[in-house]
């Protein structure tokens, strides 16, 4: 059992040593503070859960490709995943 503690505190030391950003992970109504690129990232250059605006023109007038980044390897395999949403105001 005390292994499984200590286990349990270095991991917690580790994830708040590593600091999980702001920058890195929007919150879902964040979106203003997203990056906007010109081009979508290729595959396995996003972190899972990492938010980009894509301005690429596929959307259309007034909207940009929000991508929400995926794990491609691994247990839980999750696709990178692409919706247009208005643009946010800045």
């Amino acid at each position: 059992m005390g292994m499984l503690a200590t286990g349990i505190v270095a991991l917690g030391i580790s994830l708040a040593a590593g600091g999980l950003c702001r920058a890195q992970f929007e919150a879902p109504g964040r979106l203003g503070h997203a990056p906007v690129v010109n081009e979508e990232p290729p595959e396995g250059k996003m972190a899972p859960g990492m938010v980009l605006l894509v301005d690429d023109g596929s959307c259309g007038k007034g909207s940009v490709k929000q991508v929400t980044g995926g794990e491609i390897a691994g247990f839980d395999a999750r696709p990178r995943t692409r919706k247009c949403i208005p643009r946010p105001a800045r």
